[in-house]
């Protein structure tokens, strides 16, 4: 199968991009960020799998209307949208180009181009900040203005014709190769 990882230099994209050369189930996995491989911090393992026969890397902004054409050529199965300004404290016009048409724009080539499955990135941020675990049919009442956008996007997605989409709202995620984060201080 052919997939195409939206976002993919990214903390997520880059684990999910060797996840699927590690289990050589992809015939092509082309990558597509405005962050070339060689400036995002890539450890060697994310190094090998980049370099991999089956990954293609693609340079390119994603708000782009010409650059969402020109990746998506290709019969791609699955499309992950892990793209998006993720950065705190920006304007809503900024969240709005690098959130919502962003993500609304590659919804909709995937929908014209009959991909079988596009999977949103969303956060679990949409749902009422409290103190227990919150579940898929909780309330949502998105808290930081990443969140705003992201349930836009959520909204957007339901009046794609012929969009086969899922959603997934990860908690809080970090790990081996975080380099935005957490950070340590020695004393």
């Amino acid at each position: 199968m052919d997939v195409l990882i939206l976002g993919g230099t990214g903390f997520v994209g880059r684990h999910l991009v060797k996840y699927l050369v590690d289990l050589a189930i992809c015939s092509r996995i082309r990558v597509v960020d405005k962050v070339i491989p060689s400036m995002a911090y890539l450890n060697e393992e994310f190094i090998e799998a980049f370099n991999d026969e089956t990954v293609e890397f693609v340079q390119g902004n994603l708000t782009q209307a010409a650059t969402v054409s020109s990746v998506f050529i290709g019969n791609f199965k699955y499309v992950f949208n892990l793209a998006g300004e993720m950065k705190y404290s920006q304007s809503d016009a900024v969240y709005a180009s690098g959130i919502v048409d962003l993500s609304v724009g590659c919804a909709e080539m995937a929908a014209k181009c009959g991909v079988e499955l596009f999977i949103e990135m969303s956060s679990c941020q949409l749902y009422t900040a409290n103190k227990k675990p919150s579940c898929e049919n909780d309330k949502l009442e998105p808290w930081t203005n990443i969140a705003i956008a992201k349930m836009k996007v959520e909204n957007e997605l339901k009046n794609i014709p012929n969009l086969r989409y899922k959603v997934m709202r990860p908690a809080y995620i970090y790990g081996p190769g975080d380099v935005s984060s957490l950070s340590i201080c020695y004393i």
